[in-house]
């Protein structure tokens, strides 16, 4: 069995509504249900998710800096955004881009949504039918009057076709702003099913438009970063190369290209040495040799 590396921020307290130390996005706590009722399963995947990992406070903490950042580094702004996350666990993730104002799909193994489903009503939150979940007259309001995104939880299992909830009427993938996941590589069965699902989520584009994110490059260039196109965002930290080297090659293999976001556009109280947030996006062809001909780069950093 593969050890994971625990929590390096445990003081929060995500179960007391009485804490001295709350998590919070734009202000509001955030509560989880505790979930011991796959403990016992045989599927280590599923058993993770009942527990908060660094790379799910990172990424919620980052997009909130994000959305609140002056002028300067890439703004990625999730506000009206249609959001799907793959591997929602205890659904942190998703709560932080209800609060951020996106309308969100928190997604996972068919044993796990029924917690999720609780743990947003825990929050005070009115869970959307899927159907009503992208149409903005319908945007959420918790018990206390704070006006958010909308929020729904929908089973995806990686090793399956996608299900008919996120298929339009021709059969198609709906179309996404962004995906995001948090702490969801570390497994080697999963990297390629894994692939596979985002590489559904987001087809390629019709048109060969290059997009240049430069995150890498000087605050005058990040400034510029406006994604024309769907991408997906990952907090990410290496349990075993192998393992992270084959699910970046996996990705590349199906015509993403990536790039690390520099650390000095995170949340400076929850950055990582060994942990990093990446930002994946269509190249014009699935086999075009990342670095070649597009000046994003695309090193693993």
């Amino acid at each position: 069995m593969l050890l994971l590396p625990g929590p390096s921020w445990p003081s929060f307290d995500f179960f007391s509504l009485n804490s001295s130390r709350p998590f919070t996005i734009a202000g509001i706590p955030i509560l989880l249900k505790p979930d011991s009722s796959h403990a016992s399963t045989l599927d280590h995947a599923v058993q993770t998710a009942g527990t908060v990992w660094d790379c799910g406070i990172m990424m919620c903490k980052f997009l909130e800096y994000r959305s609140y950042a002056d002028e300067g580094g890439p703004e990625f702004q999730v506000k009206g955004k249609k959001v799907l996350e793959l591997g929602s666990g205890l659904g942190l993730l998703s709560l932080t881009l209800y609060h951020l104002g996106a309308q969100a799909i928190a997604t996972d193994a068919p044993e796990v949504v029924p917690h999720l489903v609780e743990t947003f009503q825990l929050n005070g939150l009115k869970v959307s039918p899927l159907n009503d979940l992208f149409d903005p007259s319908r945007l959420s309001t918790n018990e206390n009057g704070i006006h958010g995104g909308s929020v729904s939880a929908l089973p995806l299992d990686w090793m399956s076709p996608l299900p008919p909830p996120l298929l339009d009427q021709n059969e198609s993938p709906l179309k996404f702003d962004l995906l995001v996941a948090a702490d969801v590589v570390w497994i080697d069965d999963l990297v390629t099913p894994l692939a596979e699902t985002i590489s559904r989520l987001l087809p390629a584009p019709p048109s060969c438009n290059s997009i240049h994110f430069q995150l890498g490059s000087s605050p005058s260039t990040c400034s510029a970063f406006r994604p024309e196109r769907p991408y997906f965002l990952l907090a990410h930290q290496t349990r075993t190369t192998r393992t992270t080297n084959a699910f970046f090659d996996a990705m590349t293999a199906r015509g993403f290209a990536y790039q690390r976001v520099d650390d000095r556009w995170l949340d400076p109280s929850f950055v990582k040495h060994d942990a990093g947030i990446f930002v994946f996006w269509r190249m014009c062809a699935v086999g075009f040799r990342v670095g070649a001909s597009c000046r994003c780069g695309s090193g693993r950093q």
